[in-house]
């Protein structure tokens, strides 16, 4: 049994929040190459690991999409 590391799984409405976009822009974020997320079935995901490693990454860039 797995403790509080379990791995977190984000969708676009979660980086949607998180990020104060609507949720066209983090589709369109999420579905670029940029971004370190995979698809399931028809659905979008991204670990959470996975996510905060791209938003270090992006803190001081502008992106653009």
């Amino acid at each position: 049994m797995q403790g509080n590391d379990d791995i977190i799984v984000y969708v676009v409405e979660d980086i949607a929040s998180i990020l104060h976009l609507g949720r066209t822009k983090a589709y369109q974020l999420m579905s670029s190459d940029a971004f370190p997320s995979f698809r399931l079935n028809r659905r979008l995901y991204v670990t959470k690991p996975n996510f905060e490693k791209w938003l270090q990454s992006y803190t001081k860039k502008t992106f653009k999409f």
